[in-house]
């Protein structure tokens, strides 16, 4: 589903169980972007318990081979790092596991003779700017990770008669007289900055009703979820 049908759903169902005025662009795009993360930490909290991805992780599964400066890697070479799943480092041109440890952990295996990392036993540790290697001495990582989704953004410019007309993903539109874009400005062709969902469609309906929650709405009742958007997409097109 795309946002600005999402957007379009939402205010028919606000309107249905009449909670008064529509909110404004800015306030959903935040009970939107409240809402996936939410739903984020959720499914981290299932990947947590099964010790693996869930399907509905699976678009923001990532693999990176990254270089270890001082035995450790920065954060800002992780992008939208949000769950470590898995590393690996090399020993002898083969990848060996390296275990994921807490700090605690970390001191324990390093005061003992038996359990002390080594590059065929590596271990890591996760922390505020990034990962830490020991033994220091390890050199580039695989790393398997669950990165953050991106934040969505529903753009829009108002046409000649006030009527708010949301736009795709890089969809572009030359302004008319009487038209206004978002930012205020008159004239000129506009490029859109929506930035969709990346979740799959049961996801999407289930942040749906996460949002429709956060503003009030009893959501008690099955919704006519793919209807809805045909039919709100056809009010838009005024067929």
């Amino acid at each position: 589903m795309k946002l600005k049908e999402f957007r379009l759903l939402y205010d028919t169902e606000l309107r249905k169980q009449s909670r008064g005025n529509i909110i404004t662009d800015e306030v959903f795009n935040i009970l939107v972007n409240s809402a996936q993360a939410e739903y984020m930490d959720t499914e981290k909290d299932k990947a947590e318990l099964t010790s693996g991805i869930t399907t509905e992780l699976l678009p923001f599964f990532e693999e990176a081979v990254l270089p270890v400066t001082g035995g450790a890697i920065s954060s800002s070479l992780l992008g939208q790092y949000e769950k470590l799943m898995k590393v690996n480092t090399l020993y002898n041109g083969e990848l060996v596991k390296c275990d994921v440890c807490t700090s605690k952990e970390v001191e324990e295996r390093l005061d003992n003779s038996l359990t002390k990392p080594t590059l065929k036993h590596p271990i890591v540790e996760e922390f505020n700017d990034g990962l830490k290697f020991y033994p220091s001495t390890v050199t580039s990582a695989t790393i398997k990770y669950i990165r953050e989704p991106n934040e969505v953004f529903l753009d829009y410019y108002w046409d000649a008669i006030g009527k708010t007309v949301y736009m795709d993903a890089g969809a572009t539109h030359t302004l008319i007289p009487g038209e206004v874009y978002r930012d205020g400005t008159t004239s000129g062709t506009k490029t859109s900055q929506t930035v969709e969902f990346e979740w799959g469609a049961s996801d999407i309906k289930k942040i749906f009703n996460m949002v429709l929650r956060d503003a009030a709405v009893s959501v008690d009742r099955q919704l006519p979820f793919s209807y809805g958007v045909q039919e709100t997409t056809k009010k838009e097109q005024g067929l």
